[in-house]
């Protein structure tokens, strides 16, 4: 089964979508044989929190069961932004996705960012960190050893560091040795990364992320498909680790 760890739906206003919304999100992940797809929402991310989460969580409660949402939270917006998380997670959220660069915060202590992550903790989910959007050096950039600062604040918390490339590398292995970090692979482009990845911190750590529809599913996927693994941590790329990590379609 392959899990994409990282997938948006929404409106796009910086080009062209071949595969807008709903219906060309779940086409494409017929059209390369993606069972289910962690999704946030690009409203979330770039407009307004409440209303985008609200959209995708209803888009997840209809059938196939193929989207798990992920809330894009931004704690800058105050006390609005821990209700949302909480009324989000109990309406299903599967995480709580942070965007720092896009929403103008650090991960300094902050007692509205804190209280999203504790959110997300203690009911067992984990935050995906925003290192990069999408592969495309016009967006904004958080560099990835920032996150010490949030682990260290927040012990046993799982979190998992979206859009890592080769300027994140090697920060993103520190942390992953020191706790329970993830690295997702959708903005890795160097010939050999995804191998280079497993090596250093494990396939129980990568999770298969494609950045779709922002981005084009095919070299998510063959970077995979090709990389220098055993079949055995493939699996456990493509999907094993993600299923384990965000739990599989109704669950």
């Amino acid at each position: 089964m392959i899990v994409d760890a990282s997938a948006f739906v929404g409106d796009w206003p910086y080009w062209r979508l071949p595969r807008a919304g709903a219906e060309g999100l779940l086409a494409t992940l017929d059209r390369w044989d993606i069972a289910l797809a962690v999704v946030s929402s690009t409203r979330a991310l770039l407009l307004d929190g409440p209303s985008g989460n609200s959209e995708l969580l209803d888009l997840a409660r209809q059938p196939p069961d193929r989207v798990m949402p992920v809330a894009t939270v931004n704690p800058a917006a105050g006390s609005v932004a821990v209700e949302d998380a909480e009324t989000c997670l109990a309406a299903g959220a599967r995480g709580i996705r942070l965007a720092p660069a896009f929403h103008g915060y650090g991960l300094e202590p902050n007692p509205h960012l804190d209280a999203v992550v504790r959110l997300a903790r203690d009911a067992g989910r984990p935050v995906l960190l925003t290192v990069r959007a999408i592969m495309n050096w016009g967006f904004p950039h958080l560099p990835a050893a920032a996150a010490a600062s949030l682990l260290a604040r927040h012990r046993g918390l799982r979190l998992v560091l979206c859009g890592v490339n080769r300027v994140d590398f090697d920060a993103a292995v520190d942390l992953a040795r020191s706790a329970e970090v993830y690295v997702e692979t959708s903005c890795l482009q160097e010939f050999g990364a995804v191998a280079a990845t497993v090596e250093r911190i494990g396939a129980e750590r990568v999770l298969f992320g494609t950045g779709l529809p922002l981005q084009y599913a095919a070299p998510g996927i063959a970077k995979v498909r090709r990389a220098h693994l055993s079949e055995e941590d493939r699996a456990r790329v493509l999907g094993t680790t993600a299923i384990a990590l965000f739990g599989a379609g109704g669950d």
